[in-house]
């Protein structure tokens, strides 16, 4: 049986973001559990859908990483 890895992919441009997870669906052993468009979206993803994996843009909107 394979193991899944639950990702959240967030980025601020809809056709990268859902390329990306269009891309992972067609693979064995990723199940996407949240997308968003902004910092704080994915912040509030992350906690309600508590994914193991996260791809995030580097320029997101919003919080970033380096507070």
């Amino acid at each position: 049986m394979t193991r899944t890895t639950r990702i959240l992919v967030a980025d601020d441009e809809h056709l990268i973001r859902d390329a990306i997870a269009g891309l992972l669906d067609l693979e064995d052993g990723f199940e996407i559990v949240g997308r968003s468009a902004s910092g704080d979206e994915a912040l509030a993803t992350a906690l309600r859908v508590r994914p193991e994996m996260a791809l995030l843009d580097l320029r997101l909107p919003g919080p970033t990483g380096s507070r």
